[in-house]
């Protein structure tokens, strides 16, 4: 009898560790979640706002005084950008380390295109973004992957 209390309390022991160890477990995780949320949305929402931001450019278009289907089809060319910088957020989305990279690569085709044609402290407003958006998809991956190991 003596052995099978022994034997039950030591079980009883093992779980109340191991509840305890999951308990601390699951703080971790959670501390490291409130942090791993804010860089998970930072970049997603700051690509969203600079689309918006570049995507209102195209809008001079209508502007110009051409007819409605020059217009529209003027307006639909000034879009290329933030459709390219669309197609980078939905990759980035899945997977930050390749959107945050397309990111950067985005804004590096910028400059080499622009380098000569517009001053630089407007390349720093169109060019710069997305190369943070980019540092922030990257880093985010890099946490998540620091968290899983």
């Amino acid at each position: 009898m003596a052995k099978k209390k022994r034997i039950i309390t030591k079980k009883a022991k093992s779980k109340v560790k191991s509840i305890k160890l999951k308990k601390k477990l699951h703080q971790k995780k959670t501390q490291s979640n409130s942090k791993n949320k804010f860089f998970y949305w930072l970049p997603r929402i700051f690509a969203i706002a600079f689309i918006l931001f570049i995507s209102m450019f195209a809008l001079d278009m209508f502007n110009q005084g051409y007819g409605l289907w020059f217009s529209l089809l003027g307006f639909l060319i000034h879009l290329i950008p933030s459709y390219l910088l669309i197609a980078a957020l939905v990759i980035a989305w899945k997977w930050e380390h390749i959107g945050g990279s397309i990111f950067i690569l985005l804004s590096l085709i910028y400059i080499w295109l622009a380098w000569a044609k517009i001053d630089m402290t407007a390349m720093g407003f169109i060019a710069g973004p997305p190369v943070l958006i980019g540092l922030f998809f990257l880093l985010d991956f890099y946490l998540k992957n620091k968290l899983n190991s």
